[in-house]
């Protein structure tokens, strides 16, 4: 395996421990997260403190896990395709809809993360927390 994958497995594995500390610690300064407007939690985010409230933003509403299948090396870049799957917090509403997420790696470190997610379901699924 890459050391870009593995770069952003560890990503991975500190996020789901709730490890903010670990996941800014494999990223860049200046790191830029970004997701769809159209979800509650989306837009863009920059820096350490970006990384936090964009996930901080998300636990609020979801509770969801990633689960990776497939890891591309495209040497810039990461791709991760997967599932996310959890509950709507307000609503107990469970999802399953599959997800990529683009990891930008600039110097052994996580430049950039885009978060794609399939979001018609998603927000078919937020609906019910209204």
């Amino acid at each position: 395996m890459s050391a870009n994958i593995e770069l952003v497995r560890a990503f991975y594995t500190a996020m789901a421990k709730g490890d903010i500390g670990g996941a800014t610690a494999l990223t860049a300064p200046g790191l830029t997260i970004s997701q769809s407007r159209a979800l509650p939690w989306g837009g863009e985010e920059r820096g350490v403190g970006g990384l936090a409230a964009f996930f901080g933003r998300i636990r609020a509403r979801i509770d969801s896990r990633v689960h990776v299948e497939h890891y591309i090396d495209a040497i810039d870049d990461v791709v991760a395709i997967g599932r996310t799957s959890g509950t709507v917090r307000a609503s107990g509403a469970a999802f399953d809809i599959a997800v990529a997420h683009v990891f930008t790696i600039r110097d052994g470190r996580i430049a950039g993360v885009r978060v794609l997610l399939d979001t018609p379901p998603m927000l078919e699924v937020l609906a019910a927390e209204r």
